[in-house]
């Protein structure tokens, strides 16, 4: 087998921080709709049919953040760095994530301890919390669908992630000397985890297909692909590509409200997989700021959002579910507006926690801080430039990977 000719690496991991940062926002807001939307009645929201369709688009929103996932994994794989750098910034970037796991299963703990309509027991929340910090919550909670708690229910799509990720980091640096061989298998992949996900709804049930870590791969892997298949697109293209994909995802989620859940599982996630590759791939281009697309990506109070998609991700069914305990018999407005602020000022806090503690993190010397300054570090870069990746590699600036 031939070895392809790789792109530089600055060319190859060149990302527009605020054009991603932006659809991991979108993406984190979707799910926090749909998470809302556990205080209404199942009916009530049909009044506004097809816009229903934003709050219950939970599965569409894992898929935009599964693909945006795969390509900050790809990207820090084509970087051209030793594998044992590679694996320590893999594995900060997943422990980032997992102390964020960590607060918010320490906040269901303290919930069961102090508030009094909290009937959960410890020995009905201990197992959830094993799991979920164990990164294997997802097969755990397929197996026992009665047991997972509500409020850390949604704590699988990061067990997900790891798993995944650790798939990706092994196959990478397998093949990544091929970039275009790898870039085709990744592709290959997401094909087939979509393929295996309509039979597995099939076969076994949407529940238990939407846990399974084969069947969600394709949207991740999409993703993945984008990184290793295409060289970075001209700023007009490119923009046009982001542009593109964010009203088919926009179609998508209005088309959900008309759908039942095998049907988004087996046919709109594909689609959702496509969509996204092709924002990723736009996304690589240098930033066309005359582009609308590219103006509402870099706004400021896009990117303030964004900067919490994964604290909102983790935070909101433990938030959403403590409102509705105390506020079963308000009015929807009352329960609406009281889960948004809250969820609004926790969100907030754990970043600023997670801030901390990573930025503890990042003053020890050695190469693992590093792979947990790729979850942090494209805030920064995205307030002060444009693109990211082009940096000195001699002044240990990294790359951004949010993802």
């Amino acid at each position: 087998m031939s070895t392809d000719t790789a792109a530089p690496p600055a060319e190859r991991t060149r990302v527009a921080v605020p054009t991603v940062l932006a659809i991991q926002g979108v993406g984190a807001l979707l799910f926090a709709f749909a998470q809302v939307a556990r205080l209404f009645d199942p009916d009530w929201l049909t009044w506004i049919e097809p816009l229903d369709g934003f709050f219950k688009s939970s599965n569409l929103a894992f898929s935009v953040l599964l693909a945006t996932e795969g390509f900050a994994i790809a990207s820090l794989l084509a970087d051209r760095r030793s594998p044992r750098e590679v694996v320590l910034r893999v594995v900060g970037y997943v422990a980032a994530f997992w102390l964020l796991i960590a607060l918010v299963c320490l906040g269901a703990v303290a919930l069961q301890a102090f508030d009094s309509t909290d009937d959960q027991t410890w020995d009905q929340l201990r197992p959830a919390i094993g799991r979920a910090l164990s990164l294997t919550m997802n097969v755990w909670a397929a197996n026992n669908p009665l047991a997972v708690p509500g409020d850390l229910a949604m704590l699988w799509y990061f067990s997900i992630v790891a798993q995944l990720a650790a798939t990706l980091t092994v196959a990478g640096l397998v093949l990544r000397r091929w970039p275009r061989f790898l870039g085709t298998v990744l592709l290959l992949g997401a094909v087939s985890a979509a393929v295996y996900r309509g039979y597995a709804v099939d076969t076994d049930g949407w529940f238990a297909a939407a846990l399974s870590t084969p069947a969600r791969a394709d949207a991740f892997l999409a993703g993945a692909a984008a990184v290793f298949l295409l060289r970075p697109l001209p700023a007009r293209i490119g923009a046009g590509l982001c542009g593109g994909a964010l009203l088919t995802l926009v179609g998508l989620v209005i088309s959900s409200a008309f759908l039942d859940v095998d049907e988004i599982l087996t046919y709109q996630l594909p689609l959702v997989a496509v969509a996204m590759a092709a924002y990723l791939v736009g996304a690589r281009s240098a930033l066309d700021e005359r582009a609308l697309t590219i103006q509402m990506a870099v706004s400021r109070d896009t990117i303030t959002v964004a900067r919490v998609w994964r604290d909102l991700v983790a935070w909101s069914p433990l938030v959403v579910v403590t409102v509705r305990r105390h506020l079963f018999d308000q009015p929807y407005a009352a329960g609406t507006w009281t889960a948004v602020v809250a969820l609004a000022v926790v969100a907030t806090l754990s970043r600023g926690a997670m801030d901390r503690i990573l930025g503890l993190v990042a003053q020890v010397p050695g190469e693992l801080d590093r792979g947990v300054r790729d979850v942090r570090g494209g805030r920064r870069r995205a307030a002060g430039s444009t693109e990211a990746g082009t940096e000195d590699r001699g002044a240990r600036r990294e790359p951004p990977a949010e993802g």
